[in-house]
């Protein structure tokens, strides 16, 4: 008998993002390779870092899906929409695979870092 976690309800994975793969081409240039989308929970927290100029804001964000189709891998690009206002990108910080009791991947935890938000006109 084998036992699995419910998938994360589809109601809360709310946001499409697309993810698009980078790879390294001949010249050792990092080069897009394929998009995907997918829809996933995403959720925003800022770090305060005090320096001697000043305070630096981290914006950290993580996301998260039930399985997806296609490999997500460290220094992948992100990008998505938020409130149909602003343009979100970043880098894949990290990805996690948090498994269910019986071994089988319950969903995907992806970490972004190098947010930058911008207003759409």
């Amino acid at each position: 008998m084998t036992f699995k976690l419910p998938p994360i309800p589809e109601f809360v994975l709310t946001t499409s993002v697309t993810i698009t793969g980078t790879s390294l081409d001949d010249n050792g240039d990092v080069a897009a390779s394929d998009v995907n989308t997918g829809l996933f929970r995403v959720r925003f927290s800022k770090e305060y870092v005090k320096t001697q100029e000043g305070i630096d804001i981290k914006h950290i964000v993580k996301m998260h899906s039930n399985p997806l189709g296609f490999n997500v891998k460290q220094g992948d690009l992100v990008a998505f929409l938020l409130d149909q206002l602003i343009s979100v990108t970043g880098v894949v910080e990290h990805v996690t695979l948090p498994l269910n009791p019986d071994g089988s991947i319950h969903h995907v935890k992806i970490i972004v870092s190098e947010v930058r938000e911008v207003g759409i006109q």
